[in-house]
């Protein structure tokens, strides 16, 4: 009984390794996502945790329109920038960072997970996205390449014809 007490304590005061997945709003200014990430990375050293990764967030379409509260109204948005952090923290810390980015107006939605020190894993996602993200955009290109495109002589007759009742 003793031990088991013993390991929970350590277990409440040990670093574990985590990794934070955070959308950003699409309305912060280039120049300012930069400084809105230096707040994340503040809010997690200020709960005594030690990046040890991360990557600059990067704007994407999203898969699905997302909603986030800011100033007492409601916005949702198509886009988003999208950026992670890994970093150590003891469980304690962890659930006051958790507390900080749910306050933040700038974060639409984050994610926190344990992981391990193998990035492997989240830089083939990152890839897989931005991959995605390529191909609908000229998917959408090509789209608005037919529409824009002038119908031939062939085309305009057989619509008026179609049109005309006799």
């Amino acid at each position: 009984m003793e031990d088991k007490k013993k390991q929970d304590e350590l277990e409440e005061v040990a670093p574990r390794l985590y990794e934070v997945g955070f959308h950003l709003i699409p309305t912060i200014a280039e120049d300012d996502v930069p400084g809105v990430v230096s707040t994340i990375q503040t809010t997690i050293e200020g709960a005594r945790g030690t990046i040890t990764d991360s990557a600059t967030p990067e704007i994407f379409e999203l898969a699905y329109p997302m909603s986030r509260t800011i100033a007492n109204k409601k916005h949702t948005f198509d886009t988003a920038y999208f950026g992670w952090i890994k970093f150590d923290v003891t469980p304690v810390g962890l659930a006051r960072i958790q507390e900080e980015l749910e306050d933040n107006e700038h974060i639409l939605r984050f994610l926190i997970t344990k992981t391990t020190a193998d990035s492997v894993l989240v830089n083939q996602q990152l890839e897989s996205i931005k991959k995605r993200a390529e191909a609908r955009k000229e998917s959408a290109t090509k789209d608005e390449k037919k529409e824009d495109s002038p119908a031939s002589e062939k085309e305009l007759d057989k619509t008026i014809e179609e049109l005309v009742v006799e």
